[in-house]
């Protein structure tokens, strides 16, 4: 599993399956769920579904299949990967209104503002409200995001959060008289203050605040485009001679 359930996932699906036998198209159906045994915790849930199979009795089944061969441990180094992912890192359930909002958004981007190259996105859960800009004219280290219910969009500065004099320094006689400076996380971030939008509402409803949001991000890209030759040649400078993994070092632009 890439990620987790939608809501009411397992319900719909029986739905889906109890249509296809009122028309016809099939006599009988069942649902199964096939996810890492770490998912059903330890219990002996379905998750709704009408049965399990976890990743690791399919693993076990691939390596005692001898008939099949060298292909078998072609699928269980398969396997062994999706169990250790599952294990490892937290696969948070998809909230769809909050999914349905980021695709919502992500249209309104492509439409007001392709400059910006939003990507696609993909299932979010409940509280997923940083929308990143990445497009390919910014260097590495530079990215724009949007924190939608906080009512700001930063541009932010990758390895600067300890560094804002220097920032101040180099970038701050361009700054907008509405640009702010400060720290968000490891980052510097310059500040623009915009309407707040929330995700339990439909982007439609929100359209204005929503494009207020997209006018400061790509005002960020043409102001810092104006002059990442400064901020480039500074950075430049600063690194003449230390190790590229110091602290606040740089990435060069994208090539």
């Amino acid at each position: 599993m890439n990620a987790g359930l939608q809501p009411q996932q397992a319900e719909r699906y029986q739905l889906r399956g109890d249509s296809y036998i009122a028309r016809g198209d099939c006599a009988a159906y069942h649902t199964v769920i096939v996810a890492p045994a770490r998912y059903f915790a330890d219990s002996n849930t379905t998750k709704g579904f009408g049965s399990r199979i976890t990743y690791e009795q399919i693993l076990h089944w691939f390596l005692e299949a001898e008939s099949l061969g060298n292909r078998r441990h072609y699928k269980a180094a398969l396997l062994r990967s999706a169990i250790d992912k599952g294990t490892l890192g937290y696969q948070p359930e998809e909230d769809a209104p909050t999914t349905d909002f980021w695709c919502a958004y992500w249209l309104s981007a492509c439409d007001y503002a392709p400059e910006l190259e939003l990507k696609e996105p993909g299932p979010k859960p409940s509280g997923s409200d940083y929308i990143y800009f990445q497009p390919p004219s910014l260097p590495r280290g530079v990215e724009i995001c949007h924190k939608f219910r906080r009512g700001y969009v930063d541009l932010q500065l990758s390895g600067m959060g300890k560094r804002l004099n220097e920032v101040r320094a180099i970038l701050g006689p361009h700054f907008g008289p509405d640009m702010q400076l400060t720290q968000t996380a490891k980052s510097a971030a310059v500040r623009l203050e915009v309407p707040v939008l929330t995700a339990d509402l439909p982007v439609a409803d929100q359209l204005s605040e929503a494009r207020a949001g997209l006018d400061a991000a790509k005002r960020f890209l043409v102001w810092f485009l104006e002059h990442q030759d400064i901020w480039l040649a500074h950075i430049s400078s600063a690194q003449q001679g230390a190790p590229a993994d110091a602290p606040g070092a740089t990435r060069p632009p994208r090539g």
